[in-house]
């Protein structure tokens, strides 16, 4: 009779250990699934970064381009001031 009454004892400990790990095993998974909606939300944040990153270079060169082509040459920087030199000399030795 002892003998039975501790065996029921040890069968509701392991019906407990039992529950207790199908609980750690549901909180694994839950776990599991957690962490790899993180990955995905890393995954899709580096996806946006470097999209941003490619999107701020086209950006970048276009600015360059524009300020190469609105950048006045040499010529005409110095043209004006060239004549005017030479209207100059040229007055100048004549006179």
């Amino acid at each position: 009779m002892q003998d039975r009454t501790i065996l029921q004892q040890l069968n509701k400990i392991n019906q407990q250990r039992i529950s207790n790990l199908e609980k750690e095993n549901a909180l694994l998974k839950q776990e599991g699934e957690l962490k790899d909606r993180i990955i995905e939300i890393d995954q899709k944040e580096i996806a946006a970064t470097n999209r941003a990153l490619d999107q701020m270079k086209e950006v970048t060169d276009r600015a360059l381009k524009l300020a190469d082509s609105g950048k006045p040459s040499i010529w005409e920087t110095y043209g004006p001031i060239a004549v005017i030199a030479i209207l100059i000399i040229t007055v100048a030795s004549v006179l």
